[in-house]
C-alpha cells in the first residue's frame, strides 16, 4: 500500500511539473518551443521560410510603389481595380480613387500577417507584435517617401496611417490565429 501511494505521489509531481513547464514555454518564441529532434526542413522554415514570405511581400509593395496607377490599367491587376473601385464607389459614393486607401490597408495587412509570423520564430508574442507594427510603420514611411519619386505618385501621411493601421490588423490578426491553434491543440 505504502508502495503504491509512493508511485502516485511520483507522478503527481511529475504532472505537476510537466504542467509547470507547458505554462513557461506557452509564450516562448516558436525557435524555442521546438523539439531538439526536428527536421532540416521544419528549422529552414522556422528561421529562414518566414522572412522569404516577408521579403517577397515587401518587394511587391515596392513594385506597386514604383507604378502609378494608370500604369495598372491593364491586365489582371487593371481588372482588379476597375472591380473594386466600382464596388467602393457603390457602398460609399463617387470618390476620386477609392483602391488606393483599400489597396493599402490590405498590402499592410497581410505585410502585418508575415512580419509577426516571422519575428516570433525568436520573439514572444509580445515583443513580436510590437516589432512587426514598428518595421510595417517603418517600411510604410519608406514606401511613402519612394513614392516620391514615382511620376503620377505622391508622399500622402494618410496612406502611411493606413499603412500602420493595416500592418497593426494583420499582426494582431497573426496573434488571434495563432492563440486559436494552440487552444484546438490543447484540447484535443
Amino acid at each position: 500500500m505504502a508502495d503504491m501511494q509512493q508511485q502516485l505521489h511520483i507522478a503527481q509531481a511529475r504532472s505537476k511539473q510537466t504542467q509547470d513547464s507547458v505554462q513557461q514555454t506557452q509564450d516562448l518564441p516558436m525557435q524555442a518551443q521546438s523539439s531538439s529532434g526536428t527536421s532540416r526542413c521544419n528549422t529552414f522554415w522556422h528561421t529562414w521560410g518566414r522572412w522569404a514570405l516577408v521579403v517577397l511581400w515587401a518587394a511587391l509593395i515596392f513594385f506597386m510603389s514604383a507604378h502609378s496607377g494608370s500604369q495598372m490599367d491593364s491586365g489582371i491587376l487593371g481588372s482588379i481595380k476597375v472591380f473594386l473601385a466600382n464596388a467602393i464607389c457603390s457602398i460609399i459614393g463617387p470618390c476620386d480613387d477609392p483602391v488606393s486607401p483599400v489597396g493599402h490597408f490590405c498590402e499592410y495587412t497581410i505585410f502585418g500577417i508575415l512580419l509577426a509570423y516571422a519575428f516570433h520564430g525568436r520573439l514572444t508574442w509580445k515583443y513580436a507584435l510590437i516589432c512587426a507594427i514598428v518595421v510595417a510603420s517603418c517600411y510604410g514611411v519608406t514606401d511613402e517617401i519612394h513614392q516620391l519619386f514615382v511620376p503620377g505618385r505622391m508622399c500622402d501621411p494618410a496612406d502611411w496611417a493606413t499603412d500602420t493601421c493595416g500592418a497593426t490588423l494583420g499582426a494582431f490578426i497573426c496573434f488571434a490565429f495563432a492563440m486559436l491553434c494552440r487552444h484546438r491543440v490543447e484540447t484535443s
